[in-house]
């Protein structure tokens, strides 16, 4: 049993590893990257810290929002989530270096590289949810959220990354006096990666791994 658990750890930092490479692939095109990883990229362009340090800032900040909403129910579940943010912070800035002397230069280029984010963003996170042992801090809050409002996870969801879309759509303006990092590929992403995540979980349902959690 011990051994499955762990394996199920090792799946879900694989999981983090493939979703830091893909966000950091998003950053590389001109079409726009993700809605969680628009702040952390434009702050990044504004303050003296890496991509992934300032996503790894914003996750420690939902999980303090995400304390401040529940007080006395913050239970284990949530405090585990401080294990996951320094890993996907480094994965971030590990992609960020792997593919620095990556430069797209026409269109059709930037939506390839936008389409194998997309693939491994959205194996990333299908990899986290058959593992079943942590949660990340977005869509922790995104479920407390939810829980607290009586809400169904996908329409928070939807206004959360609405949300960090306007928030990166004001910072941009007031710091550069024009949208950067919001495109149409931001929008592509954030429609695309729960299909492909539904689509990855398919394909481990008809494959079998309920000897994962035996």
């Amino acid at each position: 049993m011990k051994r499955k658990i762990l394996l199920r750890y090792i799946i879900f930092f694989i999981g983090i590893f493939l979703m830091g490479l893909g966000i950091s692939l998003t950053a590389k095109t001109s079409l726009g990257t993700t809605p969680i990883s628009s702040v952390p990229l434009l702050l990044s362009k504004i303050l003296p810290l890496s991509f992934g340090t300032m996503a790894f800032l914003l996750s420690i900040l939902f999980i303090f929002i995400e304390w401040l909403i529940l007080r006395k129910d913050f239970t284990k579940e949530y405090y585990a989530q401080i294990i996951v943010t320094p890993f996907f912070g480094y994965f971030i800035d590990l992609g960020m270096l792997i593919f620095k002397n990556l430069k797209p230069e026409t269109y059709l280029q930037n939506v390839l590289i936008l389409l194998v984010a997309c693939l491994l963003i959205g194996f990333g996170i299908s990899l986290q949810v058959i593992a079943r042992v942590l949660i990340n801090s977005a869509e922790g809050l995104v479920k407390v959220i939810a829980d607290k409002t009586n809400s169904k996870f996908g329409n928070i969801k939807i206004l959360f990354d609405s949300s960090l879309i306007l928030i990166a759509i004001v910072i941009s303006l007031v710091a550069f006096r024009e949208v950067q990092d919001i495109r149409e590929g931001t929008i592509f992403v954030a429609i695309a990666l729960g299909s492909l995540a539904k689509f990855n979980l398919k394909i481990f349902d008809r494959i079998g791994i309920d000897w994962l959690y035996i």
